[in-house]
C-alpha cells in the first residue's frame, strides 16, 4: 500500500518508503526509512501561547494535503461501515448516546443536551462525499516538513465517507491531555484554518457545524469501544478511564459552544 501511494507522487505529502517486513513468531514488524520532521504538538502550543498566524498557514496547508490523500484512487481497499448520510449520522449519535446512558457513562443531562443538539444541527450533504481515508487520522499521526507533511500508520486505510478523517483529526487535538490546560475552543481558528484549506476555502458555516456533529460521533463511538474492552491491565483500564473522561469533556464543551 505504501508503495502504491509512492508511486502515485503526490505533491503535498508523502509516506515513508518501507524496506523489509521482519516476522518473528506469530508477530510481523515494517522496517521504514526514518523521517525527520516536525511533530504538530509544538506548533498547536506555539498558537495557543502566542496565537500564531503561521500555525493557522500550516494547518490551511495540511486541509489541502489531506485533500489530496482523499482523492487517491488505490486498489481493494475496505468499505467502511460509517453513517452515509446526515440522517444515519444523527441516528448513530442518539443510538450511541443513549447506550451509553444506559451502561451509565455519560449522565442523563449530558445525553438530553446531546440529542437537543443533534436534532437541531444542520449537517451538510459535502461531508458525505466518499474517499480514501486514512483511517486512525490522529495529529501524532503526521510530521511536518518544510514543504510537505508525512502521513504515518496507514494500516486502517479504507473507503469512506470524509468526515470520519476531518472529526478524527479536530478530536485528537481536543482530547490529547498534552492541552488539558487550554479549552477546546480555543483550537476552533485552527480548526477552521485547516476545514478552509480541505474545502479550498469555500466552506460556509454549515460545514462547521456539521464536522462538530461528526466529532461527536467519533467521540462516542471511541468510548463505546473502550467500554467493550475486558481482561487488560490495571494501568490500561486506569489510562482507558482518563480517556473517557477527556471524551466526554470534548463532547459537553461541544454541545455547549455556540456554532
Amino acid at each position: 500500500m505504501l508503495k502504491e501511494i509512492t508511486y502515485k507522487n503526490p505533491l503535498t505529502f508523502v509516506v515513508p518508503k518501507p524496506y523489509i517486513v521482519v516476522n518473528k513468531r506469530a508477530e510481523a514488524c515494517l522496517l521504514m526509512e526514518y523521517v525527520n520532521g516536525h511533530r504538530f504538538d509544538s506548533i498547536f502550543l506555539h498558537y495557543l501561547i502566542n496565537e500564531s498566524h503561521k500555525s493557522k498557514d500550516i494547518l490551511n496547508s495540511f486541509g489541502v494535503a489531506l485533500g489530496e490523500f482523499h482523492s487517491l484512487t488505490l486498489e481493494n481497499l475496505p468499505q467502511s461501515s460509517f453513517p452515509l448520510t446526515p440522517s444515519q449520522l444523527k441516528k448513530e449519535v442518539i443510538l450511541l448516546s443513549e447506550n451509553l446512558e444506559q451502561k451509565e457513562i455519560i449522565n442523563k443531562n449530558l445525553l438530553h443536551r446531546i440529542l437537543d443538539f443533534t436534532e437541531t444541527a444542520q449537517v451538510s450533504d459535502k461531508i458525505f462525499v466518499t474517499v480514501t481515508l486514512h483511517g486512525e487520522l490522529y495529529f501524532t499521526h503526521v510530521f511536518v516538513l518544510s514543504d510537505k507533511f508525512v502521513l504515518f500508520d496507514l494500516h486502517n486505510i479504507l473507503r469512506g465517507p470524509s468526515y470520519f478523517d476531518l472529526a478524527m483529526f479536530a478530536l485528537s487535538i481536543r482530547v490529547s491531555l498534552a492541552f488539558s490546560a487550554f479549552s477546546t475552543r480555543k483550537f476552533d481558528p485552527l480548526l477552521c484554518s485547516f476545514l478552509m484549506g480541505y474545502y479550498k476555502n469555500h466552506c460556509e458555516k454549515k460545514i462547521f457545524e456539521s464536522i462538530k456533529v461528526a466529532e461527536i460521533y467519533v467521540a462516542l463511538r471511541e468510548i463505546m469501544s473502550l467500554c467493550y474492552l475486558k481482561k487488560i491491565p490495571l494501568i490500561v483500564r486506569l489510562q482507558n478511564a482518563l480517556k473517557i473522561q477527556r471524551l466526554r469533556h470534548v463532547i459537553d464543551q461541544s454541545v455547549k459552544a455556540d456554532i
